[in-house]
């Protein structure tokens, strides 16, 4: 994944992402995200997250895919939080990230590091000629 959203960038292609706030686990791991220390090419080798969560997680992904996969699986995770302050890009010089997009709508509680928007957030995203 991180392939297709680095190629993603170097073709200068929108990309957002998208939390289904159905998914409790999922919703947990991103709230507990915290980015202390870009770097300049955002990405946050320090980033912080609950690991509990992601051991959790891949117990549930460990009934449908090989042991390898399984294996790899928090080592991906660690790769994609590092990188996320990049493809969430930078609103600022203060590096304020944009939201991420939640459906079908963000919870009504919410403290993480990540912002959540609406999904009908994506048009006023997207280049005016699509």
């Amino acid at each position: 994944m991180l392939t297709e959203l680095h190629t993603s960038l170097q073709g200068n292609k929108t990309i957002a992402l998208a939390i289904d706030t159905s998914d409790v686990m999922l919703l947990r791991l991103i709230e507990s995200v915290r980015f202390d220390h870009p770097d300049n090419l955002g990405f946050d080798h320090g980033v912080k997250y609950d690991c509990a969560v992601v051991q959790l997680l891949q117990e549930e992904y460990a009934k449908g895919q090989s042991q390898t996969r399984v294996d790899r699986y928090p080592g991906q995770v660690r790769d994609f939080m590092t990188t996320l302050p990049r493809y969430l890009g930078v609103l600022s010089e203060r590096r304020i990230m944009m939201p991420a997009l939640a459906f079908p709508s963000p919870p009504e509680a919410w403290s993480g590091d990540i912002g959540l928007a609406p999904l009908t957030e994506l048009v006023q995203r997207l280049p005016a000629h699509l």
